[in-house]
């Protein structure tokens, strides 16, 4: 299913948390092809409230599930829930997303599902920081990727059909 609109920009869509996702993110973004970041709409959405987000042309933030340091509460899902369906709105109504690159972490993966299902593509690169096991956002998102990313040859065990690109 691909959900075009006649006037909307060919969008890029990038997930990445606050840290070493959002670093990863900035990674990727720059070495984007010359022309392919000419022809795109590079929009970053993000959990982090401190991100300078200059390089986009847009940027995002939802609430996440899983605030940082403490424990998750009802209040948290919903507030979740409703700052993706908002987002999913804003997605299907203005943009033409042709890909979604995701760097984790969980809060991706319902954008990132949202995005797949209006026909871009999903690329996904797992955590710098895995070496033996998989992140909630890999886990999840591995069987849905056209493309998937480890950055340490160890994962390659648990993630068969991943491509290794070595540290970004």
């Amino acid at each position: 299913m691909k959900f075009c609109r006649a006037h909307s920009p060919a969008t890029l869509l990038f997930i990445a948390g606050e840290g070493g996702h959002l670093e990863e993110a900035l990674r990727v973004l720059v070495s984007l092809d010359p022309e392919v970041r000419a022809a795109s709409h590079c929009v970053l959405i993000t959990d982090s409230e401190l991100v300078d987000g200059s390089l986009f042309d847009e940027c995002w933030s939802v609430d996440t599930c899983a605030p940082k340091h403490r424990a998750v509460e009802l209040r948290d899902v919903l507030a979740y829930a409703v700052s993706s369906a908002r987002l999913l709105w804003r997605m299907t109504r203005h943009y033409d997303i042709r890909m979604a690159i995701v760097t984790g972490p969980g809060f991706a993966v319902i954008p990132a599902l949202a995005a797949k299902v209006l026909g871009g593509k999903l690329i996904v690169f797992e955590s710098w920081a895995r070496f033996e096991t998989r992140s909630k956002c890999g886990r999840a998102l591995y069987r849905f990727a056209d493309q998937f990313f480890v950055q340490h040859k160890e994962l390659l065990k648990i993630y068969p059909k991943a491509t290794w690109v070595g540290l970004l």
